[in-house]
């Protein structure tokens, strides 16, 4: 089952996929894959890197080899990056990728026919460990694209391998929009000066001691050619470029020499111990405001069965709800034969029972449980909650699902009574079919600020 979620709006990478993960993550669901739209992959091939995380639980983060659309290898298993890797990849192009130095933040010079244990793997292909999600957290929603797969992968590899796995190939049509469009370049630079504004500019413990994979760099041998290079950097660019270009190149690297002298914002390692304990909390509060925004009414059904478990914690939903002076005054049909739910469909021609749910729930008020007197109708509220609940754990479930009233029409609701064999003190309040859904209503933005008042009317 594919189910697909549409935010209303481009919310960034990492921020996109946290809202899938976060629906399942504590579904006991072992691996997350992220992967982007330009790379083609078989099922075999992820069945078997599958295989590779199952028979290794030290492996939080796998990456196969990743070629380009002529075959070539895309060096994409790196070490954590510079400020100056950064600006001479992006300011010199590919006269940049062929440096020495980036040659070296490549890894290049180690073995790609064999495994390697790289700090930096790129966000284009993921296959993640749920335990490793919810030790080091999800994507930094900081960032809304770009280094927000250094910092999962840096995360990760505190605690686990974070694997490039060269015994699986898989193709990456790498776009570069950021070489080629000067908002994506924009986009580019400004989350890269949150990466080093969190993680530091020249004083990162972990990046200084993870670069010495094969080749040892004094501290003070570092900042030198970093300072350096930006020395040099600055001078050419200025050279070669438009008066307009030179005026942003100057604004950026103003820019990025302010941030640059703030004391960084730098993650320690204490970092990993914090996301653990805020990740579960912060997960379940966004899924939770995610889940009510992005509900909608769904009307069309596959025909598809569901679990009992499912219907399960269906109404357990429903009986979570809120309920005046906590009388519970509820009662749930729970329809799952299909000649009663074509027999609803034929009576109630507008409650979809007729577009193949899998089941009708049917919440009822109980007159017997509810408050005595002129507050009795207070059923009806309650039983409101509980149905609003059934309908946020269905789409919570990845299920449809949608509410067609009988109340306060009598003669509507006299007649499931009848069809059902409701006693009197038994109200049906609504219909509510649930099932796989056909359809994917589009997610509607019913906030409007007219409708608010503040301290009175």
């Amino acid at each position: 089952v594919v189910t697909y979620r549409y935010p209303g709006k481009n919310l960034g990478y990492g921020t996109a996929h946290n809202i899938a993960i976060r629906e399942t993550l504590y579904d006991e669901i072992p691996f997350h894959l992220v992967m982007n739209s330009d790379v083609q992959v078989s099922a075999e091939a992820i069945d078997r890197l599958l295989d590779v995380m199952q028979a290794n639980g030290t492996i939080g983060l796998l990456q196969p080899r990743i070629v380009d659309v002529n075959g070539e290898l895309q060096y994409l298993a790196k070490l954590l990056p510079t400020p100056a890797d950064l600006m001479r990849r992006i300011l010199f192009g590919k006269f940049g990728h062929n440096s020495a130095r980036n040659a070296h933040f490549e890894l290049r010079d180690l073995d790609h026919s064999r495994p390697i244990n790289a700090p930096y793997l790129s966000g284009c292909f993921m296959l993640l460990r749920t335990e490793a999600l919810l030790k080091s957290g999800l994507f930094d929603e900081r960032f809304f694209m770009y280094p927000e797969d250094i910092d999962l992968t840096r995360r990760i590899h505190r605690d686990f391998l974070t694997l490039y796995y060269p015994s699986e190939t898989i193709v990456h049509a790498h776009r570069q929009a950021s070489y080629h469009s000067l908002r994506m370049l924009w986009i580019h630079a400004t989350n890269m000066i949150r990466y080093f504004n969190k993680w530091g500019w020249l004083f990162d413990s972990e990046r200084l001691s993870r670069r010495n994979y094969s080749s040892r760099l004094l501290f003070f041998s570092q900042i030198n050619l970093q300072l350096s290079f930006f020395f040099r950097t600055f001078v050419a660019v200025l050279y070669k470029c438009t008066t307009t270009m030179k005026k942003i190149i100057l604004c950026a690297l103003c820019a990025m020499a302010l941030v640059a002298c703030n004391k960084p914002n730098q993650c320690t390692g204490n970092c990993a111990d914090n996301c653990k304990k805020e990740c579960k909390k912060e997960c379940m509060e966004k899924a939770a405001i995610t889940n009510i925004m992005t509900r909608v009414s769904v009307r069309e059904f596959t025909g598809e069965k569901i679990t009992d478990e499912q219907i399960d914690i269906l109404l357990r939903a429903a009986m979570a709800a809120p309920s005046a002076i906590n009388k519970q005054p509820w009662a749930f049909i729970v329809v799952k034969d299909e000649a009663v739910i074509k027999q609803l469909g034929e009576a109630l021609p507008y409650s979809r029972c007729s577009n193949k749910p899998a089941i009708a729930i049917i919440p009822c008020g109980d007159l017997s449980k509810a408050i005595e007197g002129e507050m009795a109708a207070f059923w009806i509220n309650d039983v409101s909650a509980a149905t609003e609940n059934i309908l946020l754990a269905a789409h919570a479930m990845g299920l449809g699902a949608v509410w067609t009233g009988l109340h306060p029409d009598m003669n509507r609701a006299a007649m499931v009574q009848q069809m059902l064999g409701l006693p009197e003190h038994i109200i049906p309040l609504c219909v509510v079919p649930v099932g796989v859904p056909a359809e994917q209503p589009e997610v509607k933005d019913k906030y409007k600020a007219e409708n608010i008042h503040y301290d009175r009317w």
